[in-house]
């Protein structure tokens, strides 16, 4: 009968560079680029009023990262996305160890960040595209 090295799937104390996890070409890479380098908060930062009093907060590009990841791979619910933010180590090293609790991500309600009501939003018909001004990449 043939022996195998035993495979070993438990708990392991290991040094990991949370950098060199998020490898260059893969979604996460690609991920951190566009919401670090190309994504304008500025509007949503203006929001934010505890530069002098208040809790920190957890920064919106890394909550918009960690959804977004969470999403892309079938993790639509705050807790389960909370869970992988403390356990996974991709998950570790887009947040930046931040480990936010489920209620940050559940409690985003984008209407209120951008100023605007769900009726008006509802309310509102959708534009027309022609054509020519559709974009396909």
């Amino acid at each position: 009968m043939a022996r195998f090295k035993p495979i070993h799937k438990g708990l392991k104390l290991l040094p990991v560079d949370f950098d060199r996890q998020v490898i260059p070409g893969s979604f996460e890479h690609a991920l951190c680029y566009l919401v670090d380098h190309e994504l304008n908060l500025s509007a949503f930062h203006a929001r934010y009023k505890n530069a002098l009093e208040g809790a920190s907060a957890f920064d919106l590009a890394v909550l918009i990262k960690i959804i977004l990841l969470a999403y892309s791979r079938g993790l639509i619910h705050s807790r389960m996305i909370e869970a992988a933010c403390r356990e996974n180590v991709l998950f570790i090293a887009v947040s930046g160890d931040g480990q936010p609790h489920c209620h940050h991500s559940a409690g985003c309600n984008m209407t209120d960040w951008l100023g605007c009501s769900e009726n008006s939003l509802k309310s509102e018909k959708p534009k027309k595209v022609n054509n020519e001004d559709a974009c396909l990449a």
